[in-house]
C-alpha cells in the first residue's frame, strides 16, 4: 500500500509540475504575442484604412528582426510588399528573423539575443543544392549560458526559395563560436532536425 501511494503521490506531483509548466509558457507566449501585437497596430490600422505609410516607419519597425515577417507578409496580403524596405529584403535578413523569433520563445533563451550577426552561408548538396544560414549570437546574461558568442542556422533554402519563406529548421545548440565550424552546425541541424518530412 505505501508503494502504490508513493508512485500515486509522484505521478501527481509530475502532473502538477507539467501544468505549472504549461501556464508558465501560455503565459510567457501571451505575453511575447501582446507586445508584437501592441508594435504592430500602427502599421495594420494604417494597413486597413489603405494610408500612406512612409518607409522611414517601415524602417523602424524593421529594425526589430522578429516583426519582420509579419510586416512582411501584411504588407503582401494587403498588395503593397513592394513597401517592404529593401535592406531588409534579404536572406540574411529574413533568417535572422527566424532565428530569434525561435531563440525569444520561453522554451530557449525566453528573450531576444543582445546581439546577432551573420556568419555565413552553407551550401550542402541534398538531391538540390540547399542553403543554410548561419549566424552567432550572444545571449541576455543568464547562469546557464556563457556570455560568448554561440552559433545557430536557418534553412533550408533552396533555389525556389524566397527571403521570408519560413524555414523548416531554426536550431542551435548553444555552441560556443569557435568550438565548432559554421558548416559542422549547419550539417548537424540538417541531419538532427526532424520536419517531419523527408528533405
Amino acid at each position: 500500500m505505501t508503494a502504490i501511494l508513493i508512485v500515486v503521490m509522484a505521478l501527481l506531483l509530475i502532473i502538477g509540475l507539467i501544468l505549472l509548466y504549461a501556464a508558465f509558457l501560455k503565459r510567457h507566449v501571451t505575453v511575447l504575442a501582446s507586445a508584437k501585437q501592441a508594435a504592430l497596430d500602427p502599421l495594420i490600422r494604417k494597413l486597413e484604412a489603405n494610408e500612406v505609410i512612409s518607409n522611414d516607419e517601415l524602417v523602424e519597425l524593421c529594425e526589430e528582426p522578429s516583426l519582420r515577417p509579419a510586416i512582411f507578409y501584411m504588407l503582401k496580403f494587403h498588395n503593397r510588399e513592394n513597401l517592404f524596405p529593401s535592406h531588409y529584403l534579404t536572406f540574411e535578413m529574413g533568417a535572422a528573423s527566424y532565428l530569434v523569433s525561435w531563440l525569444e520563445f520561453p522554451t530557449e533563451l525566453g528573450e531576444k539575443p543582445n546581439d546577432i550577426e551573420f556568419l555565413e552561408k552553407v551550401i550542402l548538396m541534398e538531391l538540390e543544392v540547399i542553403d543554410y544560414y548561419v549566424f552567432k549570437f550572444m545571449a541576455p546574461p543568464s547562469p546557464k549560458l556563457p556570455r560568448e558568442w554561440m552559433i545557430g542556422a536557418c534553412g533550408p533554402y533552396g533555389a525556389n526559395s524566397a527571403p521570408y519563406d519560413i524555414p523548416s529548421r531554426v536550431y542551435s545548440r548553444y555552441k560556443v563560436l569557435g568550438t565548432i565550424t559554421p558548416e559542422s552546425e549547419a550539417q548537424w541541424i540538417h541531419a538532427n532536425i526532424n520536419v517531419g518530412h523527408n528533405d
